[in-house]
């Protein structure tokens, strides 16, 4: 047998030991391949290093495509797909285009000397949410709303994070808020 035979045989040899070591399953693919994923889902071969959604190579352990000298092409699966913000409904209830209505209302004045002076027209602090989704209740157990008023009437108008079971970072202001007094409730999750 030639030099080149017996190169391929030990190649050969090795790429069966690596898979069944591994227990990967070596498919015969080539780059850009379609091949199946979990659940029969369409898959492709890529490179590894242009697959970071498979995320640990060995506990994963991916469908082997093929090598490519001693690189191995993988069945990879279809990147998360990103949300586009442009694709989001931007404005759910109206509130959004009045304030940038109200936003675009900033006036700018000329003072003696050359000066400018901003006058901004007071705005409602009405909730404003742009593009946002409900969260499930209990999903996000750091976060805290901090309440303000008696029982009967307490009212939700600042938020922070739980730090232990005794202690909410939260911005300054929050501690008081005026006519409503200091915080006095705590709504986790």
């Amino acid at each position: 047998p030639s030099s080149d035979m017996l190169a391929i045989q030990c190649l050969v040899y090795l790429i069966s030991i690596f898979t069944n070591v591994y227990g990967q399953t070596m498919l015969g693919l080539l780059v850009g391949d379609t091949c199946k994923g979990s659940g029969g889902t369409a898959w492709k071969c890529e490179y590894l290093k242009n697959c970071p959604q498979i995320g640990d190579f060995r506990s994963n352990r991916p469908a082997i495509c093929t090598f490519q000298g001693i690189d191995p092409i993988i069945c990879c699966p279809p990147a998360r797909a990103q949300r586009n913000q442009d694709d989001r409904a931007l404005v759910s209830n109206g509130n959004a285009a009045k304030s940038c209505k109200i936003l675009g209302e900033i006036k700018c004045q000329r003072r003696p000397g050359g000066r400018r002076r901003i006058i901004r027209e007071r705005m409602s602090r009405a909730i404003i949410v742009a593009g946002g989704e409900d969260a499930p209740p209990r999903i996000y157990t750091y976060m805290v709303l901090i309440g303000y008023g008696n029982a009967d009437t307490k009212t939700w108008n600042c938020g922070g994070s739980l730090l232990s079971e005794k202690w909410v970072l939260s911005a300054a202001h929050c501690s008081s808020l005026g006519s409503l007094g200091p915080a006095r409730w705590a709504r986790v999750g």
